[in-house]
């Protein structure tokens, strides 16, 4: 059988359970990698001597990269054996490359106030504040954080809807992310048409794109007074913890 029909077989299994479109695009895109890298076309052709020779030509690749590759093709061949596929699973007796685990980093204090800093004296400071708190307090993703509407916001009980790569789920947000938020929305948001729900905005009413959001955060980054990686902002401002003395300092003057 063609492994790329298994492969979009799988694919709309996976939207039919409810997947969301991230977790779809996330593994699409690693099979088309292997397709693509390996040529293989039928689905006896994936075996385990297949997939760790290919692991094994990326190994220039970060650890957690290649759990990620083995991780998305050993769901696919454990799906396609309780299909009937295939006999037995190929990646069954195949050992998983060991991912890194690493702490995350903190931002320290002097971070916090560098960067807040930063938004207020830039363009669109209120909404750049709000950017950088929510994501500080909430540990979103950016892509998460941008896709918010208004609808999403319950302000009374200090929670958000967001909608991430595993589905729908609630996320509280605290006092000085909603006074953030809240003056951004207030003062500094604008719209030419109340159908646009979106909360974050561009200059021009339009929702503010994840790339267009990242880039602000670089620049962010790079004018801050006070040493702030670049990537530690683009990468995961999002997902990120807080030092614990950090966040009182998100008190700036507005």
């Amino acid at each position: 059988m063609k492994l790329r029909e298994v492969m979009e077989d799988f694919c709309e299994d996976q939207r039919y359970k409810g997947n969301s479109p991230a977790t779809l695009t996330f593994y699409r895109d690693n099979f088309e990698h292997f397709l693509k890298d390996t040529g293989l076309e039928t689905l006896e052709e994936l075996t385990s001597s297949a997939v760790r020779s290919w692991l094994l030509g990326h190994s220039h690749l970060s650890r957690t990269t290649l759990a990620t590759y083995d991780r998305a093709l050993r769901v696919l061949t454990g799906w396609a054996w309780k299909r009937g596929y295939v006999r037995t699973d190929p990646l069954a007796d195949l050992p998983k490359p060991k991912a890194r685990r690493t702490e995350p980093e903190t931002f320290t204090p002097e971070q916090v106030r560098a960067i807040l800093e930063a938004a207020l004296a830039g363009r669109n400071p209120k909404r750049n504040a709000a950017l950088v708190v929510l994501l500080l307090d909430t540990g979103l993703r950016i892509g998460e954080a941008v896709s918010l509407t208004l609808h999403d916001i319950n302000w009374p009980a200090g929670w958000l809807r967001v909608d991430g790569k595993t589905g729908p789920r609630s996320v509280p947000f605290g006092r000085k992310a909603k006074q953030r938020l809240r003056a951004y929305v207030d003062q500094e948001r604008r719209v030419e048409s109340r159908s646009v729900a979106s909360v974050f905005l561009t200059d021009d009413g339009r929702k503010l794109p994840p790339t267009a959001a990242t880039k602000a955060l670089i620049r962010l980054a790079w004018s801050s007074p006070v040493s702030v990686d670049r990537f530690q902002l683009e990468l995961d401002c999002s997902g990120r913890t807080v030092h614990e003395e950090s966040f009182h300092l998100c008190a700036l003057p507005s």
